[in-house]
């Protein structure tokens, strides 16, 4: 039978990113990226190092969304874990979040404490009533991933999930957006003592703060660029 997705996954149980710290990590293909994304072939992480090579690889021999779903079932229960290193949402060919394929994901990660972010619009309903209803089961915590803090503040007034955002490279303290939300910095961003693991805040649904990514690796000069010039 074929797989209800045409992506493809692969499922670590142990991380050796220094950033997750030892927890499961998943990666999704290329394809599920959707064209918005600002970072698209234009400055994302997941296009330079060693995880480069990884993600092509999932195009001819990764799982099946069937099989992921069955490692994602078999985490024990309140299991910190990390839903797409790199890679997004299953999508459908019209580019809108596949739902039947989020339901399936998220039902298999019910009982565990599991995190991921999208850059799918949630202006598009479909997207923004299918990361709304995930957010609600639990499980599986989809953070709205915004380019600049103007987004950020649109994507909190949504009420459907948790929001975080991209920031200039030398962005150390706390932040506000224009409508005077608190933004924190990631603690594993700028702290050699933490990681996901110990810290795990990304898999709150209900926090109040924002979490801010300071812009880093090769692609670094593209994010920074993307954030200003959406931001004047």
């Amino acid at each position: 039978m074929d797989s209800v997705s045409r992506h493809r996954f692969a499922f670590n149980p142990v991380s050796s990113n220094s950033k997750t710290g030892p927890i499961p990590v998943t990666t999704t293909s290329k394809d599920s990226c959707p064209d918005e994304c600002g970072y698209k072939g234009n400055g994302c992480y997941g296009d330079v190092g060693p995880i480069q090579w990884q993600w092509r690889k999932l195009d001819e021999a990764g799982l099946t969304l069937e099989q992921a779903c069955e490692r994602i079932a078999k985490l024990r229960r309140h299991t910190l874990w990390r839903h797409n290193q790199v890679g997004d949402l299953p999508q459908d060919e019209q580019g809108l979040i596949d739902v039947r394929a989020l339901e399936m994901i998220v039902a298999a990660a019910e009982h565990t404490d599991g995190f991921t972010f999208t850059h799918h619009s949630p202006w598009e309903y479909r997207n923004h009533d299918a990361i709304k209803a995930a957010n609600m089961v639990g499980g599986l915590t989809i953070n709205l991933s915004a380019e600049n803090l103007a987004e950020a503040d649109h994507f909190v007034d949504m009420d459907i999930g948790p929001v975080v955002v991209a920031l200039p490279a030398d962005a150390k303290k706390r932040l506000f957006t224009p409508k005077g939300r608190q933004i924190s910095i990631c603690p594993a961003s700028i702290r050699d003592d933490m990681t996901c693991m110990t810290c795990g805040i990304c898999q709150s649904a209900d926090r109040k703060a924002l979490i801010g990514f300071p812009a880093h690796g090769a692609g670094k000069a593209r994010v920074e660029r993307i954030f200003w010039a959406q931001s004047v």
